[in-house]
């Protein structure tokens, strides 16, 4: 009984030692091990609250920056037809400037053949009248009166 009274206090002492051991040593470092993990599981929350928020801000960023293309996108288009529009009304003005010049120069051209054609056949038909009309009248005052009225009718 001795023997196993001896064990059992050897038993104790020896497990005395095993808690006092785990307490001095394995305890602390556990202790800190949990405290290095809340620490870490602390910062990761804030690190995925912080990178929650920096995603919504670039999204918030991301929808304004279409908004702003879609306004300048319009603004372009709504330059374009302008400019558009201005170029059409050029070019109309210009087809119209360039109509107007060739109906001055045909109409040019047809006062300068008729002008061409009175100077070539005006004096044909200025002889021939002077002609027939001394053939009509015998007095030669009767006739340049009459071709004096005659050439102011016709110019």
């Amino acid at each position: 009984m001795i023997d196993i009274i001896f064990a059992l206090v050897n038993f104790a002492v020896v497990v005395a030692l095993l808690v006092y051991a785990f307490k001095k040593y394995a305890l602390v470092q556990l202790k800190e091990a949990i405290v290095k993990s809340y620490h870490d599981f602390v910062n990761l929350h804030d690190e995925h609250r912080q990178l929650l928020q920096d995603q919504q801000n670039l999204e918030e960023s991301i929808v304004m920056q279409e908004d702003r293309a879609k306004m300048l996108f319009k603004k372009v288009n709504q330059w374009r037809n302008t400019v558009d529009l201005e170029a059409k009304a050029d070019q109309a003005e210009q087809d119209h400037l360039r109509d107007d010049a060739d109906a001055k120069a045909s109409e040019q051209a047809r006062q300068y053949a008729l002008k061409s054609m009175y100077n070539q056949v005006a004096p044909l038909v200025v002889s021939k009248l002077e002609q027939e009309l001394q053939d009509r009248f015998s007095k030669p005052d009767q006739v340049h009166q009459y071709i004096g009225s005659l050439l102011k009718e016709l110019r």
